[in-house]
């Protein structure tokens, strides 16, 4: 929630890759803007990454 009038735009993106023995997971999160932030535009990117194991 933001006490400003703003426009965040936000994209995100994501794979799954399997593998023999479980799998992989990465996401890109990009935002342009930041709530709270009036009169300046922060750009934001986050990486998130995972493994899972099965046996």
């Amino acid at each position: 929630m933001s006490s400003n009038r703003e426009v965040v735009n936000l994209v995100e993106m994501g794979s799954q890759l399997p593998f023999d023995w479980g799998e992989g997971r990465i996401e890109v999160r990009l935002m342009d803007d930041r709530p709270n932030t009036p009169g300046r535009s922060p750009f934001d990117a986050q990486i998130e990454a995972s493994l899972r194991w099965r046996f």
